[in-house]
């Protein structure tokens, strides 16, 4: 028999092994989101050397190492990314998870495991409101090779499109969307329109895993900002709108008052002459009595 069909038999019975102690082991299942950081419990002391190790998928990966507290990363893809915590127990901390991390781990006590921790991933919703004319950035949360497609909302039928292939911060995308630029982890689409309306979805080139989704709101004028600005400051604008009408109203009252007063005095100074011929009457009917 040739080496690599030994080699494929002893993965699959590896694999077997694996599920069947799965059944009876305790295993922690820790679930998170895409590109953020991750803490693999595992609170039980050791006073020994830890050890780390992924094993599953095969094959297993050696991730890290502590002996006499000091730790060493084994694996390339896990440089600058994971930290074993020292302080009583021997949790692992992974940052910016990737597809990649996925899987089943396992913490050594002195070559002995003492805690089986499996890891899955789950993709980022997320919703946002944007003005007409300014830029929409969207997370793709992977620095491997994603496809950006684009949903239309409000039609019954739509489907979703593919607007841009990203590839080491590469956009290539259709004539539609040539606005759009790449830096990093992340696309960004200028010169936002009405006809950007919908969800603009993240996956995986190869294996379609979805890593983000995003559904865009897009505002016309400054008004809709009412609608995600926070209730303290709403408050804050209405208190001084009423205060500023009080103002003008309370003014109002102390000019009407001093014209009124101004008024009355100068009657009091120049009382209005009356008529003689009603004076004269007067006399006469009162002498007819």
């Amino acid at each position: 028999m040739h080496l690599s069909g030994i080699m494929g038999i002893l993965i699959i019975l590896t694999t077997i092994l694996l599920a069947d102690l799965s059944t009876t082991l305790d295993i922690k299942k820790i679930n998170a989101t895409f590109n953020t950081t991750v803490s693999l419990p595992c609170e039980k002391p050791c006073r020994g050397d830890v050890k780390w190790i992924k094993v599953r998928p095969v094959p297993f990966r050696t991730i890290a190492i502590c002996k006499n507290g000091l730790c060493t990363v084994k694996e390339k893809d896990f440089e600058n990314r994971a930290t074993h915590i020292l302080s009583g127990n021997i949790s692992l901390s992974l940052q910016q998870v990737a597809l990649g991390d996925e899987g089943w781990y396992e913490g050594y006590c002195d070559d002995k495991v003492i805690c089986d921790i499996t890891l899955s991933l789950l993709p980022h919703h997320k919703s946002v409101s944007v003005l007409v004319g300014d830029p929409l950035i969207i997370n793709l949360l992977s620095s491997e090779p994603v496809r950006v497609t684009f949903r239309k909302a409000g039609l019954s039928n739509s489907t979703d499109k593919l607007i841009c292939i990203v590839e080491e911060a590469v956009p290539l995308c259709v004539r539609e969307y040539t606005r759009c630029s790449a830096q990093s982890h992340f696309v960004m689409f200028a010169d936002v329109t009405q006809s950007d309306v919908g969800v603009f979805t993240v996956t995986h080139s190869k294996t379609k895993r979805i890593f983000n989704t995003v559904n865009v709101a897009v505002k016309d004028d400054y008004t809709c900002l009412l609608c995600t600005t926070p209730g303290h400051i709403i408050l804050v604008v209405v208190a001084f709108i009423l205060t500023f009408f009080w103002h003008i109203i309370a003014f109002a009252k102390r000019t009407w008052g001093r014209i009124a007063n101004r008024v009355q005095n100068r009657r009091k100074r120049h009382p209005t002459p009356t008529n003689p011929k009603c004076s004269r009457g007067k006399e006469e009917m009162n002498s007819l009595a």
